[in-house]
This record gives structure tokens, C-alpha cells and sequence, in this order.
């Protein structure tokens, strides 16, 4: 077998892996509904007030975000073309490494209107920049 053949066989045997894990765990293959799935959690736990509930809803969160921490660099890689796979991967890293400034401002936000009410802005804008966005790639992996 040509070394493109064994790549491309192994590109789509990790896609099939991937796919197969995401639908095992409730989540579809690209991943973004990973993501989605975080900020409707998030909007539960902003109007929850009992603390065992809040409890279970942030395990939950939890686990969400492992998964999704798990698949990122490997859906990037997978995404991208060979040529440009270093360069995604950057990307990557930078949006990785700006987790702290919206970690600050979501603090900011909580010590000036409250906790819940920050986690359901953040979460409501979390789904409005992952909806736009996860749909069409939804779509052109299911098609």
C-alpha cells in the first residue's frame, strides 16, 4: 500500500473512531455539539438555586468539556488540509491560550450582577456564536 492509501485509511479509520465514540456518548461526530451541549448546561446551572442540582450539573459540565478537550487537536488535524495543519494547530493553541482573559471577564461579570446571571450571559453567547457555526458544519458532515 502507497504511504497516501495508508493515510487516507488511517484518516478515516480515527473519523470513524471519533464518530463512533461521539454517538456512543450522546454527541454528534464534529464535536461543536459538544460545545453546545456545555452552554445549554451552563443555562440550566444559571437558574438552578439548589446546590445538589448544581452539583450534578457541573460533573456533567465536566465531562462534557473532557470529551470535547480529548477530541479538539484531533478534529483540527483532521479538518485541515496536510499542508496547513501546523498553522491550525497554532490557532488552536491561541484560542486555547485566551481562556484566561474570558475567565477574567466572566468574574468581572459575576462580581457586578451575580453569578447566575453571569453564567446565563455567557452561556447565551456561547450559543450564539456556536449555533451559526456548528450548523453548516453539521450539515456537511452528515451529507
Amino acid at each position: 500500500m502507497p504511504d497516501e492509501a495508508v493515510e487516507t485509511e488511517a484518516t478515516e479509520l480515527l473519523r470513524t473512531l471519533i464518530r463512533n465514540a461521539c454517538v456512543n456518548t450522546g454527541e454528534v461526530a464534529s464535536g461543536h455539539e459538544d460545545k453546545s451541549v456545555e452552554a445549554l448546561l451552563l443555562v440550566a446551572l444559571a437558574g438552578s438555586r439548589r446546590l445538589a442540582v448544581c452539583v450534578i450539573i457541573l460533573v456533567v459540565m465536566g465531562a462534557a468539556e473532557s470529551a470535547f478537550a480529548a477530541m479538539q487537536g484531533t478534529l483540527v488535524l483532521l479538518s485541515a488540509p496536510a499542508h496547513v495543519r501546523g498553522g491550525a494547530i497554532g490557532i488552536l493553541s491561541a484560542c486555547i491560550g485566551t481562556q484566561p482573559i474570558g475567565t477574567l471577564l466572566i468574574g468581572l461579570l459575576a462580581a457586578g450582577v451575580g453569578a447566575p446571571l453571569a453564567f446565563g450571559v455567557n452561556a447565551v453567547v456561547a450559543l450564539a456564536v456556536i449555533i451559526p457555526l456548528a450548523v453548516p458544519l453539521a450539515r456537511r458532515g452528515s451529507g
